[in-house]
């Protein structure tokens, strides 16, 4: 006969019903660590109701995960992840030669495209293709007066994540200056297409009646390649005609609320290439779209750019030479943004352009 009284040996591993709590406890905690991402996220949904109903979820989570600090930790580490882009904007430079690039690329010296090869009725690759065989004008431009350390020049940068990239480094050079104040403004993810995800026009509109800057720097188009919804219930086709149209009227807008009525400059900075063919190709018909519209007003300057991030083809290269001959990684591993060396050249750059319209003189040399 069997003695049941003896102990029995332990089962080994854990319940089940406790491996599933410990797995949801994990799950909820995640979600409140990461719900400022995820609301986000939900945020740039398109329209409907599955947007409707993520943002209803997620934004009473964000709140309560915010009030009892649990989305410190991701705050954190956005923290060291924007003092890595930007901590020493001033560092070591590589000499550079800007001269050659003005000569070639920035259309302060094309004011004057020609746009009557524009067809109103035409199909939207059509009119892309027609811009971009526009013949330029050289002419100077004229140099305005300049501010001086007890009247200094306000500058603004103003856009999204590209100007996360390179907008402290240009606020540090053009404060180095003595002659300017500035600051950087960017939204990430935000653009021109989705003003439900972010109102750039009202936005713009209270910077310039709060501020009255004087000068404003403006780079959108990395998250505007999609379709668009107009209100009441029209849905535009990317680069149809309606999309490049209606486009065309919401950058036209934006660079009217600064610089119509006022003696303010606008420099738009266009994409630079990308390594991605699918995406530059978008970006290059969303810059041509910049340039036209620019060109259309006196006091928006479109500033191109991509002369200094292209190889010896004009393509698209991670890597770059430098006039001293040193190879330099002017890109980050996602083929989009600006490294610390990208976002340095740039601020340079746009500071050599500003200087060839306002003299800047009355302060330190900024090249």
């Amino acid at each position: 006969m069997v003695d049941v009284s003896q102990e029995q040996p332990k089962k080994l591993g854990t319940p089940a019903g406790k491996v599933l709590a410990w797995g949801l406890l994990g799950l909820l905690l995640a979600s409140f660590l990461n719900s400022k991402i995820l609301l986000e996220e939900a945020e740039l949904k398109p329209l409907g109701t599955a947007r409707t109903v993520s943002i209803a979820l997620w934004t009473p989570i964000e709140k309560l995960a915010g009030s009892i600090g649990l989305t410190r930790p991701q705050e954190l580490i956005d923290g060291l992840l924007e003092t890595e882009k930007t901590d020493k904007p001033l560092g070591e430079l590589l000499v550079e030669n800007f001269e050659s690039v003005a000569s070639k690329e920035s259309a302060i010296y094309s004011r004057g495209l020609n746009t009557e090869k524009l067809e109103p009725n035409a199909n939207g690759l059509e009119q892309i293709a027609a811009l971009d065989e526009a013949d330029n004008l050289i002419e100077g431009p004229e140099v305005s007066p300049g501010p001086s350390s007890s009247n200094p020049l306000k500058l603004w940068i103003l856009g999204d994540s590209m100007v996360q990239f390179f907008g402290e480094t240009l606020v540090a050079y053009a404060e180095s200056s003595e002659v300017i104040e500035a600051e950087s403004e960017p939204v990430l993810s935000s653009g021109l297409v989705r003003p439900d995800f972010y109102d750039w026009p009202t936005r713009v509109t209270e910077i310039m009646l709060e501020e009255d800057p004087d000068v404003v720097v403006m780079m959108f188009g990395g998250n505007d390649g999609q379709s668009m919804f107009v209100p009441p219930a029209a849905w535009y086709k990317t680069f149809s005609n309606e999309w490049i149209e209606e486009y065309s009227r919401r950058v036209g807008e934006i660079m009217d609320l600064v610089s119509k009525g006022s003696n303010r400059l606008v420099m738009w900075v266009p994409q630079p290439p990308m390594k991605s063919e699918a995406f530059d190709d978008k970006m290059k018909r969303l810059n041509l779209i910049y340039e036209a519209e620019a060109l259309k007003r006196e006091q928006v300057y479109f500033v191109k750019i991509a002369a200094l991030f292209s190889d010896e083809n004009g393509e698209y290269s991670k890597y770059l030479t430098s006039d001293d001959g040193q190879t330099v990684d002017a890109r980050l591993s996602d083929g989009v943004h600006l490294s610390t060396f990208g976002g340095q050249r740039l601020s340079r750059y746009l500071m050599h352009e500003l200087g060839e319209i306002v003299d800047l003189s009355g302060g330190l040399a900024t090249s």
